[in-house]
């Protein structure tokens, strides 16, 4: 294995066990595109401390800003439940800071989400993306970027049951805000990391390791098969097993480079993994065909922006 990677899993390991961490295992640029500056700091790396104080900063402007959301939407009758980056850091990290994130997801109730997006352009926010077979829209303003939530999965990528999801919510943080009940959290969190081909920053191992503290794996993986996602839970779930209990490496682990700098892979490993982690030829379909509208949306923006 790359010696670089060996360094970063160890320091994955640390954090995730809470242990203290004296210096940087690898180079601050790794550590920092693996968003693990401001977590790393917190258990002890004193280079890394401009890295927390930038974060504590941005997330008293990025919460201050997302309690007025959900204010807003609490006026409406509109229930929403923050997930992924943002939902983390309110919850299972001891200080928010600890971790940071480029945006702010919100998923919004079933049937609500015309309704939300009326509420986001009332607050000033643009669109910036709604494409067609997506499950989320992202909204701007400002230095703020939300992507509201209709699914947590894209149209055709499986089953989820939205109706007992939300109805196994409780209240969360802000004020007026739901939070996903924990299995419910854990195989969201696993699919997205599927989603992102196992090619995310490292933060998200330490996300699982945490998020299993309140919900078993085998839960997950059974919820996962009523939602018909476990082709891509699983190996997620092994990836996140094969780093953080130092478990044989799963074959569907991405090449070691992709790992490390937490790129995507060749189209060609990208169609190997999308066709493994498909539940059906109907989820593949759905992906081709989801991913082709994003690749127009994309190149429609290109062109406006020429």
């Amino acid at each position: 294995m790359l010696p670089a990677l060996v360094k970063m899993f160890a320091l994955v390991r640390d954090l995730s066990a809470r242990r203290e961490v004296a210096e940087i295992p690898a180079s601050r640029w790794l550590v920092q595109r693996h968003n693990l500056a401001s977590l790393a700091a917190l258990a002890g790396v004193s280079q890394l401390r401009a890295d927390l104080a930038a974060s504590t900063v941005r997330w008293m402007s990025v919460s201050s800003q997302v309690r007025t959301v959900f204010a807003r939407l609490a006026e409406a009758g509109i229930a929403a439940a923050p997930i992924k980056g943002f939902a983390y850091a309110s919850t299972i990290y001891e200080a928010p800071a600890a971790r940071p994130m480029t945006d702010v997801d919100l998923l919004v109730e079933p049937g609500r989400d015309a309704a939300a997006q009326r509420v986001l352009a009332h607050a000033g926010f643009r669109c910036r993306s709604d494409v067609r077979m997506h499950h989320a829209s992202t909204w701007e303003r400002d230095d703020l970027t939300l992507d509201l939530h209709r699914d947590i999965m894209p149209v055709g990528r499986g089953r989820v049951a939205l109706p007992e999801l939300w109805a196994r919510t409780r209240p969360g943080w802000p004020e007026g805000a739901r939070r996903l009940e924990p299995v419910d959290e854990l195989v969201f969190h696993l699919a997205h990391m599927a989603r992102n081909r196992l090619c995310g920053p490292l933060v998200q191992v330490v996300d699982a390791a945490l998020l299993l503290e309140h919900a078993s794996a085998d839960a997950a993986l059974a919820r996962a098969r009523e939602w018909r996602i476990v082709g891509a839970v699983a190996p997620a779930l092994a990836y996140c097993r094969w780093i953080l209990d130092r478990n044989d490496k799963p074959r569907l682990t991405p090449p070691e480079e992709d790992v490390l700098f937490a790129r995507q892979p060749r189209v060609a490993r990208k169609l190997v993994f999308d066709v493994a982690t498909a539940g059906s030829v109907q989820q593949l379909a759905a992906r081709v065909i989801g991913g082709g509208f994003q690749w127009l949306a994309r190149r429609s923006k290109d062109k406006v922006a020429r």
